[in-house]
């Protein structure tokens, strides 16, 4: 499998207050964009527990995407300038 979609199940997979018992955390890339590669996780995780697991997840895909050298580069764009203001 590859990184972009190992690294976040097994960071799920290790992280307290994510169930193991139903199914096991998945990822898939979901779609490619212009300047992005959208990946997907799914986990279950008790629903009282929500909002924190999912930030703890979050937070240590993060790290982890870091630490394999896994990086998200912003866009960039080119500014190219074929007159200045003082010639007009």
């Amino acid at each position: 499998m590859d990184d972009v979609e190992r690294v976040p199940v097994d960071v799920a997979g290790s992280t307290e207050g994510v169930s193991l018992e139903s199914k096991p955390p998945a990822a898939w890339i979901a779609s490619i964009g212009e300047p992005t590669v959208n990946v997907e996780l799914r986990f279950w995780r008790q629903y009282a527990d929500r909002h924190v697991v999912r930030s703890a997840v979050s937070h240590r895909v993060l790290d982890a995407f870091s630490d394999a050298g896994l990086v998200m580069p912003y866009p960039a764009s080119d500014v190219i300038v074929s007159k200045s203001v003082d010639e007009e």
